[in-house]
């Protein structure tokens, strides 16, 4: 009896087992078929779909919201989706959301990768149709990675020969790092110009206080532009100084005449035929006159030796002694009779 109740207990408890591996496998099965949650069915047309199978995968942002249920060929060209998504996943897909192909990882399996569309729009429904999107395939992206390759190995050659004729000296940037004295040119360059950048900041400093300074009214341009007296004197100023330069166009007019007439009077000079031009052309003019003057000189100089010789003489010398006497009898100014002389 009791090796009979043992057995049967054995048998229940790997029947109970058996029921309880087969409920987690349903459940997970189920879980993964979206068979317990409420869904609804979509589709999509694609040119290839890269070994999709059914079954596999729909993903929406990083999360699973459904699976497909059916692949079937249309027409050339032509591969038919049908999809099945659960309904907590319907807000955020929208009429104009996308569909491509993608997979799990660089060689994963294949899934369904859904973009959800422009939020103004309106969500997807029961057995609307998604706009598919065709991503490239997996020969697609070796070619392309095989192109990157050889552009890679290219400029890595360029790089090595760049680097070479650097090391060795060849063009500017090879003469820069290879030439010392370059190099030092260069630093004496970037030192100069730093220097220049730091003035000038000085300057626009500088340039900034005295700006500030004239808003204040401080300095004497300062107190002009702040100064509402100045305008008076400063438009007296000008009007003094326009009637400077009114006189002295003025001027400039007198000695513009001064010029012709100056300029007349050469002309005058340069004539032969005037007074003064017969006078500087005429040589025969020019001895006539020079002998005039000497004679006149020689008559002077008689004429002297003559009155000389006539106060010499004893009637001159009475005469003169007389008429002094005379002089000397008649009364000052103040009324006194003038010292006689000695003689």
């Amino acid at each position: 009896m009791n090796q009979e109740t043992s057995k049967q207990i054995k048998l229940g408890a790997f029947v109970l087992a058996g029921i309880i591996l087969f409920i987690v496998v349903l459940v997970l099965i189920g879980r993964e078929q979206n068979l317990f949650e409420r869904t609804f069915d979509v589709y999509c047309e694609f040119e290839n779909v890269e070994g999709l199978q059914k079954g596999s995968n729909v993903w929406f942002s990083g999360v699973k919201v459904g699976t497909v249920q059916s692949v079937e060929i249309q027409g050339p060209g032509v591969v038919r989706l049908d999809m099945s998504l659960t309904n907590a996943s319907q807000p955020f897909l929208k009429k104009d959301a996308t569909a491509s192909v993608g997979s799990d990882g660089f060689i994963g399996n294949k899934i369904v990768i859904l973009e959800g569309g422009s939020p103004e729009a309106s969500s997807l429904a029961e057995g609307d149709k998604v706009t598919s999107k065709a991503a490239q395939s997996t020969d697609d992206l070796i070619a392309t990675f095989s192109v990157t390759n050889e552009n890679l190995s290219k400029i890595t050659e360029d790089i090595k020969g760049i680097t070479a004729a650097i090391r060795s000296g060849d063009g500017s940037l090879g003469s820069l790092i290879q030439d010392s004295a370059l190099y030092q040119s260069l630093n004496s360059s970037v030192y100069s110009a730093k220097l220049a950048t730091r003035n000038t900041a000085k300057a626009t400093e500088e340039l900034s206080r005295l700006v500030a300074d004239i808003n204040q009214g401080e300095g004497m341009v300062g107190a002009v532009l702040r100064d509402t007296s100045y305008e008076g004197r400063l438009d007296r100023t000008l009007l003094g100084v326009e009637k400077t330069a009114d006189d002295a166009a003025a001027a400039v007019a007198q000695l513009s005449q001064m010029s012709e007439s100056l300029k007349a009077i050469v002309a005058g000079l340069d004539d032969p035929n005037s007074p003064v031009g017969v006078m500087l052309s005429d040589s025969t003019f020019a001895r006539n006159l020079q002998e005039s003057m000497n004679n006149l000189r020689v008559s002077s100089d008689e004429l002297d030796r003559t009155l000389e010789a006539a106060q010499e003489s004893f009637l001159m010398r009475k005469r003169i002694f007389r008429k002094n006497k005379e002089e000397e009898e008649q009364p000052s100014a103040e009324g006194m009779p003038r010292a006689q002389d000695g003689n």
